[in-house]
């Protein structure tokens, strides 16, 4: 358990193994941004990484050039890339 707590964020330098890291928390993660206080915590920490705010590279762009094997759930590449409004 203690793997997937610090594997599971797409920001961390660790790489998941277990299945749990690697699904399970990713989807945790994305009901959890559905709520005011997550919409405010991505902001927050686009901040803390020097995120742009928005970007308006269509969604499908983004994941293709973006994202670890072109998925959704692939891990950010270049976070100077990545975006709070790409979360939803």
């Amino acid at each position: 358990m203690q793997h997937c707590i610090q594997t599971h964020r797409f920001r961390s330098e660790r790489e998941p193994v277990s299945i749990e890291a690697k699904k399970y928390c990713f989807d945790a993660d994305k009901i959890d941004v559905l709520g005011a206080i997550g919409v405010a915590r991505s902001f927050m920490i686009a901040g803390e990484h020097h995120e742009r705010l928005y970007s308006f590279t269509p969604l499908k762009e983004y994941i293709a050039d973006n994202l670890v094997d072109g998925k959704p759930s692939g891990r950010i590449k270049d976070i100077l890339k990545h975006a709070p409004n790409l979360e939803f």
